[in-house]
């Protein structure tokens, strides 16, 4: 019998080794053929109001997790109401499911549910027709949440806390060698503003389910004692601060950010800020959360998103203080060349609040479902004004007052008078409240997606009628909702039938 040679085994297995490896590698990638956006098929939002924002869906992420974030800039918040929120986490830090920047995660189908029902709510602004200062920009990213990084909507970063009982100098060396995230090569962490230190400070989940505390960032002056740069990313070798602490004369250059804790940075303390770097006493590295369990009060207390500087050695040991460092990835100064992240931008105008109308029709959705099925136009001009009937069903989505008006398409006369016998009874025949006028019905409705049975009995007055005009049902609003005409959402009714009656 023949027996294959060890080698040939032992690389037929490394191959089948590699292939599965591969193979597993694939199922976790995210699905990226035609992985997108879906864009907003509506650009208004009402002001002193709630408006949906409507058609934004995630394609392309069949069967995943993913993380969403939204953020809004401008007069304006978004929510994502109760209902959709099922099967959704909120990522950590993250309080709730409204404002100006929320993100969650969870199943695809899960996430486009939320995205359908997301609202954006605005105060009662002054509007100035045709001006862009009360623009509302929606800014929607979407990606794999297998990364297990946080996401930071404001730079379009990514960040990971990576903890462990390290060095800052291993720290420097350890975050340019992590593993990428979404094809970007890591670095320790770079903050430049406050959003950003207020993003590490907050929402990147440490050790024990807290913020993470005591972590290296790449800030440091180990090159030139009190020059203090960044070290890695696009601010790889920016000096952002010069000295010491404030009182010991430390300024920031240029007008760039630091947060430094009070008394820092102070290479030890404050008499040593002048003395040459030293590998055991100078500090020359720094850390984010400041934090000194060992310390008697009042230095033992937590400094949530404040620095401060450490020797860079410092670490290592079994007792230091140090948790782990933060990793940083995006090569722009927002964004990256990312691979496997959607991106969206919608810009929303406002529509003015129209304070003559209960019914405000971008608040209050409606649609017009006719079940009159006999059409007989009136033939001439009657002997005598004519009375006639219709009816109409109308849904409406929120509760509320909606005044529905019929006109003439032409514009002419005078179209009819609302006579007693007119009735309005919503589904499960509860009856609702029906106002009425000489140009409109009044109903009112108490639920949501309530659908009401109007059956008006309508007198005409002056009657004109061109052949082949048909009246409409209109919603009215205010003039200044910039409508043709002062009218929105114009919709043909059945022609009346002529009843005879005098």
């Amino acid at each position: 019998m023949t027996h294959a040679h060890p080698r040939i085994h032992a690389r037929w297995w490394a191959v089948a080794i590699a292939a599965a490896l591969l193979a597993a590698l694939a199922a976790l990638l995210p699905t990226r053929a035609d992985a997108a956006i879906s864009k907003s098929t509506s650009t208004f939002y009402q002001i002193n109001g709630t408006a949906p924002v409507t058609g934004l869906k995630l394609t392309g992420y069949d069967g995943k997790n993913v993380y969403v974030a939204i953020t809004v800039t401008g007069q304006a918040t978004v929510s994502v109401p109760t209902t959709a929120q099922t099967g959704l986490s909120l990522p950590f830090g993250y309080a709730s499911w409204s404002g100006s920047q929320i993100a969650f995660t969870g199943p695809v189908a899960n996430a486009n549910a939320a995205l359908a029902a997301l609202t954006i709510i605005a105060p009662n602004v002054a509007y100035v027709k045709n001006s862009t200062a009360n623009d509302v920009t929606l800014n929607l990213t979407a990606f794999d949440n297998s990364t297990g990084a946080a996401f930071n909507p404001a730079n379009q970063h990514f960040y990971r806390y990576v903890p462990g009982k390290i060095t800052g100098t291993d720290a420097l060396a350890a975050a340019a060698a992590a593993p990428a995230t979404l094809g970007q090569a890591g670095y320790l962490a770079s903050i430049t503003s406050a959003d950003e230190n207020a993003f590490v400070a907050e929402k990147i989940q440490g050790d024990a389910g807290a913020v993470a505390k005591n972590v290296w960032i790449g800030a440091t002056d180990t090159a030139e004692e009190g020059k203090w740069v960044w070290n890695g990313g696009p601010d790889n070798g920016v000096q952002f601060w010069q000295g010491c602490d404030p009182a010991s004369g430390g300024v920031a250059v240029e007008g760039r950010y630091s947060q430094w804790a009070p008394g820092e940075p102070n290479n030890w303390n404050a008499s040593r800020c002048q003395v040459e770097n030293s590998p055991t006493l100078g500090e020359d590295c720094a850390i984010i959360n400041k934090f000194s369990p060992n310390s008697a009060p009042p230095d033992n207390a937590f400094f949530q998103g404040l620095w401060n500087d450490l020797p860079c050695s410092y670490g290592a040991g079994a007792n230091d203080i140090i948790s782990g460092y933060i990793v940083e990835y995006g090569n722009k100064a927002v964004g990256g060349d990312y691979s496997g992240l959607d991106t969206l931008s919608v810009t929303f105008k406002p529509r003015p609040f129209a304070p003559k109308v209960k019914a405000n029709f971008f608040d209050k959705v409606f649609n017009l479902l006719f079940t009159s099925k006999k059409r007989k136009n009136l033939p001439k001009k009657p002997n005598k004004p004519a009375t006639f009937t219709f009816k109409t069903k109308v849904k409406m989505v929120n509760p509320g007052t909606y005044v529905i008006t019929i006109k003439r398409k032409d514009g002419k006369g005078v179209p009819y008078l609302l006579l007693s016998g007119s009735k309005a009874q919503a589904a499960g025949g509860k009856a609702v409240k029906l106002g009425s006028s000489r140009w409109s019905i009044e109903v009112t409705t108490t639920k949501a997606n309530q659908t009401v049975t109007v059956d008006p009995v309508l007198k005409t007055m002056d009657w004109v009628k061109p052949a082949g005009t048909q009246l409409s049902v209109k919603l009215k609003t205010d003039s200044n909702m910039r409508c043709p005409l002062g009218w929105c959402e114009s919709t043909p009714i059945p022609s009346p039938r002529d009843q005879g009656k005098g």
